[in-house]
């Protein structure tokens, strides 16, 4: 059996002979070889039903069942669009509620993977290569031309999506959820 510090070596000389941004320094890769992911990180990946155990659709009160938090039951009930951050939830990912149901996760900084080992700080490639015929290329509407926006989408669930926010190299954030939430560029509209 091969030991947990053999394979992050391994996974390390692999990262340290590509090119400075190959595809092997991507999530899925580095995890792969190094073991990395730990259980409760994987237990928080973001895909178009929701982030780790919550799905959207959930409203405050069942957020606050599911994580053990009677203090989240009534926060966001009466305003129709704010976000929440609850103890439980990976630091950078933020939940948008509307009207006191939850559509959409955003997700800001590298540590919170999507289903497929995509993160902040992963490349564009990653993104075409784990979401074959899913995902299509925009330009983003403030950064310019060679910034863009990555949407993905699920043809099992064709009522949500994703979208990566992009530099043209890499991702700087991406969302996730029902698509009238997600199109929203400027958070609550």
């Amino acid at each position: 059996m091969i030991s947990r510090a053999l394979l992050a070596l391994i996974g390390l000389a692999a990262v340290s002979c590509g090119p400075a941004n190959s595809p092997a320094a991507d999530s899925a890769r580095f995890a792969g070889a190094t073991g990395v992911l730990e259980p409760e990180l994987n237990r928080w990946t973001v895909s178009t039903k929701g982030i780790g155990p919550l799905r959207f659709g959930m409203t405050t009160a069942d957020i606050a069942r599911e994580l053990g938090d009677s203090t989240l039951a009534n926060i966001g009930a009466r305003s129709s669009c704010g976000y929440i951050r609850p103890k439980k939830v990976p630091r950078g990912a933020s939940l948008m509620m509307s009207n006191g149901v939850f559509v959409r996760v955003n997700v800001d900084s590298a540590g919170v993977l999507t289903d497929t080992f995509i993160g902040v700080g992963d490349s564009e490639v990653s993104i075409l290569v784990r979401n074959p015929g899913r995902a299509r290329i925009e330009s983003n509407k403030y950064s310019g031309p060679l910034s863009h926006n990555l949407i993905v989408t699920n043809p099992t669930d064709p009522g949500n999506q994703m979208i990566f926010e992009t530099d043209g190299r890499s991702i700087q954030r991406y969302r996730a959820g029902t698509r009238a939430a997600v199109e929203l560029v400027e958070r609550c509209g």
